[in-house]
């Protein structure tokens, strides 16, 4: 599956998508440069690949969307398994049927209704509370996946991630840390610059 989207998943990355297929809701908390996205894009694509399916993504603005989640798609799918992106209701439909919806999450209100099997929330240290994430859960009604998947850069010990997701979680709930080293691809100046200027999981 690896080869399809050229993709090799460092040891971090790896043990991320392991977590998301042994269990329902898996965070990947990760400093700058360590891939996070890019490992949140792949795992979307390689369920819609491998299910019929009806998945979901989510970044905290439209800016973010658009910058950042919608490239990173298009760059990754490979041409013959895009069937065409629908811009107007921001969906990309593959050639299987599998249907990704990309949705921004500064109103929660906007995301409820439509069932889905799987969903992915980038950035989540940006959401002010979980509402987003309790609507985007709330949404996995026993579809052929049920899975949700959080990326994130750490968002420290009192924010909501950290309380529901780290602190309470159950035997259904993944946790998976990444510090910028753990990287192996990422250039050697980058990551000494980061170290100027961040401290903890970023270096």
């Amino acid at each position: 599956m690896n080869d399809v989207f050229h993709y090799k998943p460092h040891y971090k990355q790896h043990a991320f998508h392991h977590a998301v297929e042994t269990h329902k809701v898996t965070l990947f908390n990760a400093g700058r440069g360590t891939g996070k996205t890019m490992a949140g894009v792949t795992q979307s694509l390689i369920f819609a690949y491998r299910h019929i399916s009806k998945g979901l993504i989510v970044a905290p603005t439209y800016d973010m969307l658009q910058d950042i989640i919608i490239p990173m798609l298009y760059d990754i799918v490979p041409n013959e398994m895009a069937r065409g992106y629908r811009k107007q209701s921001k969906k990309l439909e593959l050639s299987n049927g599998s249907i990704i919806t990309l949705r921004s999450g500064d109103d929660p209100n906007r995301l409820r209704g439509a069932n889905r099997d799987w969903a992915w929330l980038d950035e989540a240290r940006n959401y002010k509370d979980d509402e987003v994430y309790k609507v985007v859960l709330a949404s996995l009604r026993g579809g052929v996946l049920d899975k949700l998947w959080i990326t994130t850069t750490p968002a420290g010990l009192h924010h909501w991630l950290y309380k529901r997701l780290v602190e309470a979680r159950d035997a259904n709930t993944a946790f998976v840390s990444a510090s910028t080293k753990d990287n192996p691809y990422i250039p050697h100046d980058f990551y000494e610059f980061l170290k100027t200027q961040y401290t903890g999981i970023y270096a």
